[in-house]
Formats: structure tokens, sequence, C-alpha cells
């Protein structure tokens, strides 16, 4: 006996950043198995430049730091069901979080990037149909909680995180008919709800 649930969202328009690795990447193939209508981004210019299985989904290249590109991103969409802020990193470029450029780069990739998509999905998103309305789910990190002297950007920005996803959950609460007032963020695999 193997214990299996299964799930149909066939109709629903899912975004994920980050889609191409990692949790982001699985939490793709999952929604596409599932029915949905997958759209994911990366940093490399085409999907062929991915090793990963990619098929059955719109691949889109998004800089989550360059405002441009997450303003071209944004759109291309008209609805949206689904946004996943996935796509994030420690250590930048490299860069060394307790100096003041590592540090403000972290939080440009980690929070103001994601912020910034979310916002300009607005409109995407309250055009959402789906029961219940439009879901946003933000990835945090345990780091959001406790301290990482190493990565003190990512620790704030994810932090910001939480409390950005608490924030919108209640400024966007009752916009439109089908928003409801619960926001949900993720910290290493365990949700919470508001």
């Amino acid at each position: 006996m193997t214990a299996q649930v299964s799930f149909d969202f066939t109709g629903t328009a899912v975004l994920i950043t980050g889609g191409t690795s990692g949790i982001g990447h699985a939490t793709a193939v999952l929604f596409r198995d599932a029915g949905a209508e997958v759209a994911v981004t990366g940093t490399k210019p085409t999907v062929t430049d991915y090793e990963a299985d990619l098929s059955g989904m719109a691949y889109h290249q998004l800089q989550i730091t360059d405002h441009d590109s997450v303003d071209a991103l944004a759109q291309r969409f008209t609805k949206l069901d689904v946004l996943v802020n996935n796509a994030g990193a420690n250590f930048p470029g490299g860069l060394d979080e307790s100096k003041p450029d590592g540090f403000d780069a972290s939080v440009a990739l980690n929070l103001t990037g994601p912020y910034r998509l979310t916002v300009a999905l607005y409109k995407a998103l309250k055009a959402s149909i789906a029961v219940g309305g439009a879901s946003v789910v933000n990835l945090a990190s345990m780091s959001a909680l406790r301290a990482v002297p190493l990565a003190p950007g990512y620790g704030a920005a994810k932090a910001g995180i939480v409390c950005l996803t608490r924030n919108l959950g209640a400024k966007w609460a009752g916009k439109g008919s089908s928003y409801t007032s619960r926001a949900v963020f993720v910290v290493d695999g365990v949700s919470d709800c508001i």
C-alpha cells in the first residue's frame, strides 16, 4: 500500500520564480503533473540552457534584481492564479553579506525583487477566478527566525518576506470578491497561515 495524494490544477495559471532547479523545479513539476499551466523563470537566456526537464512549461528569463526585467515579466500576465516567489540565494555574486554591498545585494535578490514582482502582478492576481482567489506563496527560511552570522542579508531578507507576506495578505484581503484574509508563508517546508 502506498499513501499518495493527487491534486487537479487543470486550468490553473502558475508562475514559479527560480523554477529551473531545486525547490522551485520540484514545485513546478508537481503543478505541471497536476494539470496546471506552469511558467517558470531562470536567469539563463533560453530553456535549452538548462539540464532540468522543463517540458510542458513556459520559460521566461528573469533577473529578479533588475526592475525592467521584473516589470517586463509582469506585463506578460493578464491573469494569474498562483505566484510562487522561490528565486533567491545567499552570497549573491559571491559577495560577503557582512559587508554593506553584499548585504544590499542579498536584500535586493531575496526581498525587494520578489516584492516588486508581486506588486507588479497585482492586477493579474486579482483577475483570478480560482475558488478562494489567487495565491501568493513566498518561501522564507529558518534564518528569518534565528541568527545566521554568515548570511545576515539573507536572514534579514527572509524575515522581511515573512512580514511582507502578512502585510500584503492584510492589505489585499477584501480587494475583490475572490480575495480572502489569509496569507501563507513557507519556512523550510513548514507553512504558517495568518
